[in-house]
């Protein structure tokens, strides 16, 4: 398919010879950077359209860390060594937005594939805190790499930002090996209102966070696909995820369902 679709580019931009492109499929503008080969190469490309990648040194200001601290001219967000985040404060609007994130939790899951108990969240739980942690630098990025470990299970996770950018990044490797245990991973938004917003395949859903009905507190858990969005009117805070789509929404609370090693029907869950 890679090559199909660099046959394609080089064909609609009538070059012989083969050049690196970058094809936009998305309705709205993209503005980032883009590593190719040995550089890093800050790229803007129109709305369903394609555009050849340029030899164009950025000259945006950096990513600043001092100690825990990682700053650009967007945001500013604080970790602790356990891998928390203790701020993450919108430097456009001077709003505090997360006052604690990146929690992850712990919990005893007797459930099935489908369900699981309505009252996890008030059950014991641990609360995992990276052993030990590095900084991280690859070109425009930098951040912090954060290592984890329960029993026999292993997660490393990357956090990184760019400059010109409001995306904090997050990405996680897990060697999972518990059995009957599900993984999370909790933030607590300093944001006022009473829904989220949800993807689904054909647009979104609002959501109550604030149950008035016995099927709204039901649903206790909730499905997004690909992005939910925790936000008042002037400022909030969106979480893209490609592979997460189970979260608790509630009150300045939000929970990511990351892992479940359930014992039905699959004996072995998200083993592995």
């Amino acid at each position: 398919m890679s090559e199909q679709v660099s046959l394609a580019c080089n064909s609609l931009l009538n070059e012989e010879n083969g050049v690196d492109c970058v094809f936009n499929p998305t309705c709205f503008e993209r503005k980032e950077y883009i590593h190719c080969g040995n550089q890093w190469i800050w790229t803007e490309v129109e709305p369903f359209s394609i555009t050849v990648l340029r030899d164009s040194p950025s000259k945006r200001k950096s990513v600043q860390r001092k100690g825990m601290t990682l700053e650009n001219a967007y945001c500013s967000v604080r970790f602790t060594h356990s891998g928390q985040i203790t701020y993450l404060t919108d430097k456009r609007t001077g709003r505090v937005l997360l006052q604690t994130g990146n929690v992850f939790k712990w919990y005893r899951d007797m459930g099935d594939a489908w369900d699981f108990y309505s009252g996890y969240a008030k059950a014991p739980c641990v609360v995992w805190e990276a052993e030990n942690f590095e900084l991280y630098e690859e070109g425009p990025r930098k951040g912090f790499i954060f290592r984890y470990r329960k029993n026999e299970t292993v997660l490393e996770q990357k956090v990184f930002m760019e400059p010109d950018s409001p995306r904090l990044v997050f990405e996680c490797n897990i060697d999972f090996k518990e059995q009957r245990h599900m993984l999370r991973t909790d933030f607590y938004p300093e944001i006022q209102t009473d829904h989220v917003r949800c993807g689904i395949q054909f647009g979104d859903v609002k959501r109550d966070i604030r149950p008035r009905t016995a099927e709204a507190s039901a649903q206790y858990e909730i499905c997004a696909q690909r992005w939910l969005d925790y936000s008042e009117q002037q400022c909030g805070i969106t979480f893209l995820c490609g592979d997460i789509h189970g979260f608790c929404a509630e009150e300045k609370y939000l929970s990511a369902n990351l892992l479940r090693s359930t014992e039905h029907p699959c004996n072995r869950g998200d083993i592995g």
